[in-house]
């Protein structure tokens, strides 16, 4: 939902923009730094043809990255921090976010070791994902489903409900299984192709702006790094993260 108070965002100055060096070397090797971190970037986001959306990078040095992306008419402007590991999103349409990418990676302790004792104990019956978009289903008469999903943007709380199959409910709990079972999926993807770090980089971005669009994230997605399959694989998760909390809050 828009807000009706909008954020005035004013362009940045060429002064407040450029660093200066204290040589000719110095400059010439960052200035070709910064060209190949732009053209990584735009390369990113040019990779997808997003409706009703515009990028723009307003920075690109060794020490941040700042990119303002327009989508449907609703501006964000997107701030990493490279040194730190942070991420700050401003935007039209909600308040200021930031993502501690340290801080989700310690406070989770996920690792590939973790990772694969995760994956080993998952049931038939059950699904168990980085998300937290989860279902277990006790094979009772008549079937048990605990079905559950992340509360808020954070990557360690969840919401839970406990759910009798029956008629007026098995769509719905057929469809939200259907969704966890693809974002499973696509996580194992994320972290074959990339690593456990970067999908829950991934999952940070994602749960802290979950009413943005694809545009959005794809520039916060390029912003930290992130580029190419990776991109597609997490904006399909972001998806069918989105049609998860639909068929849990119908369930």
């Amino acid at each position: 939902m828009k807000i009706s108070s909008k954020i005035l965002i004013l362009p940045m100055s060429a002064s407040i923009l450029l660093t200066p060096f204290s040589n000719s070397v110095n400059a010439e090797e960052s200035t070709i730094s910064q060209q190949e971190n732009d053209t990584e970037i735009l390369k990113a986001m040019s990779d997808f043809e997003i409706q009703n959306s515009d990028f723009k990078i307003i920075k690109s040095n060794p020490l941040e990255n700042v990119i303002q992306v327009t989508e449907d008419d609703i501006t964000s402007i997107i701030s990493f921090d490279k040194i730190n590991q942070i991420m700050t999103i401003e935007s039209q349409s909600y308040s200021t976010k930031v993502i501690d990418f340290n801080s989700t990676d310690k406070s989770n302790d996920f690792s590939d070791e973790n990772f694969l004792m995760k994956s080993a104990s998952v049931s038939k019956t059950s699904e168990n994902t980085f998300s937290n978009y989860e279902y277990t289903i006790t094979h009772s008469k008549p079937e048990k489903w605990n079905i559950r999903m992340p509360k808020g943007d954070s990557l360690l709380s969840k919401n839970s409900k406990s759910v009798t199959y029956k008629s007026s409910t098995k769509g719905n709990l057929n469809s939200f299984k259907s969704q966890v079972d693809k974002i499973n999926s696509l996580e194992l993807n994320i972290i074959g192709g990339a690593s456990v770090s970067v999908l829950m980089s991934g999952l940070a971005v994602v749960l802290s702006i979950p009413t943005a669009g694809g545009a959005t994230a794809t520039a916060a997605f390029a912003a930290a790094g992130i580029y190419g399959n990776t991109v597609k694989q997490l904006l399909s998760l972001m998806n069918a993260m989105k049609n998860a909390k639909i068929y849990y809050m119908r369930a």
